[in-house]
């Protein structure tokens, strides 16, 4: 499998040329159409977008994970530390010390795949509906 994975950069992932190549759901396109300025790495299969990870610069040495997403079919294929792995790279190359970002507290899988990749939690995050 990981001879048919392919990942790409992409600027600007806002626009309607790149958002017209997602292909994961209608969660991913409406997340894509609210975003503004951010990068994207993402990996594709045969022409099929199965995971992406999108980021935010936040300073000239930190940036923001803001998205990290990858189809269920192909999540215990190790796309997603396939794709961290060229994100942090990038990243490192670039001048960025730090990387932030939010998980959901019920989110364990995330949360687990974040410390996994040397992420330590930072805060608890408390939230009410009314």
């Amino acid at each position: 499998m990981a001879d048919d994975l392919k990942t790409s950069a992409a600027h600007d992932f806002f626009t309607s040329e790149y958002s017209a190549l997602i292909k994961t759901g209608a969660v991913l396109e409406k997340f894509l159409k609210q975003i503004n300025r951010h990068q994207a790495l993402y990996a594709d299969i045969d022409g099929t977008i199965v995971g992406m990870i999108a980021f935010k610069m936040q300073s000239p040495d930190s940036a923001w994970l803001t998205l990290a997403v990858v189809d269920p079919i192909y999540r215990k294929d190790g796309i997603f530390g396939m794709l961290y792995e060229i994100f942090e790279q990038h990243l490192a190359g670039n001048g960025i010390t730090t990387i932030n970002s939010l998980v959901d507290t019920n989110n364990s899988a995330m949360i687990t795949a974040m410390q996994k990749h040397g992420f330590e939690t930072g805060f608890f995050r408390v939230s009410k509906k009314i």
